[in-house]
This record gives C-alpha cells, sequence and structure tokens, in this order.
C-alpha cells in the first residue's frame, strides 16, 4: 500500500542521512497504534555495534543528529515551500555540526525552489565559508544584557 512505501521510504532516508555520520539507522511505524520507534547503530561499520533503541542513551550531539536525520526524512512527505529548523545543533561539537550543516547544504541544493532557514545560536562561518555561493547569514545582536 501507499503507506507502506512511505514508511519505508523514510526508513530508507533517516538511515541515509545517519550514515553521513557513519550511523545506521531505521525506523519502525505502528500503523495501528499510530507509532513510530527508531533504532540506531553509533558506528554503521563495526559488525559487533549495537543498535539503540532508546534515544535518551545517545550522547547529546548523537541525539541532535539523530533527530535532524529524522526530521529530513519526515520532511520528504511535507510539500510546502518554506522549512525551518531551530537549533538543530544544539549539543553537537564542531564534528557533529559540520556534518549536520553539509547535509543541510547538500539538501538546499537539491531543492532550489524552497526556502529553508535555520535558526542557531552558534557561529556559522566557519562551516559555510567554503560554499559557492556563500548562503546568506543573518546574525542578530544578542539580547541578553553586557555582563549576564
Amino acid at each position: 500500500t501507499q503507506v507502506k512505501l512511505k514508511s519505508q521510504q523514510a526508513s530508507a532516508d533517516f538511515n541515509m542521512y545517519l550514515s553521513k555520520k557513519q550511523h545506521a539507522g531505521v525506523l519502525h511505524f505502528d500503523h495501528d497504534h499510530e507509532t513510530c520507534g527508531l533504532e540506531v547503530s553509533r558506528n554503521s561499520q563495526d559488525a559487533n555495534a549495537k543498535s539503540i533503541d532508546d534515544a535518551r542513551s545517545l550522547s547529546g550531539g548523537e541525539r541532535s543528529f539523530t533527530t535532524l536525520a529524522f526530521e529530513l526524512a519526515m520532511w520528504n512527505f511535507c510539500e510546502t515551500p518554506v522549512r525551518v529548523l531551530d537549533e538543530f545543533d544544539v549539543y553537537m561539537d564542531d564534528t557533529y555540526r559540520k556534518r549536520a550543516v553539509d547535509t543541510l547544504m547538500d539538501l538546499c541544493d537539491t531543492q532550489p525552489l524552497r526556502q529553508f532557514i535555520f535558526i542557531t545560536p552558534q557561529d556559522m562561518h566557519p562551516f559555510l565559508k567554503r560554499r559557492a555561493p556563500m548562503p546568506r547569514v543573518v546574525k542578530m545582536n544578542d539580547v541578553r544584557p553586557a555582563g549576564a
């Protein structure tokens, strides 16, 4: 059925996005109970790597990257002209952040008719400076009072 095909596609996309960080993953959809579960293997190159089905046991960066992979997999079923992510890189170290930004920029390149807005308190210039053309970056002033 159409629903089963979309579930399989979402799981394949989830795994593809995770593979950018040498992880692997599967989404498990239970349409009768309207739930979705996930499994993640931290190192898809390690045959002995255990898969995790509870995201709480992932590190902060792993959890954030897994969440990003899930969101991107689900986006393929949403026909919207604008896509927004807020603080997608929370808890990510520079290695995860670079991979996440590269993944998002690759996605932007493949969907030129969509507008993407990524909001983050992190400095993205180190991860974007080699891109041509450079994406438009708007840096907002800090809203916290000095010394806070």
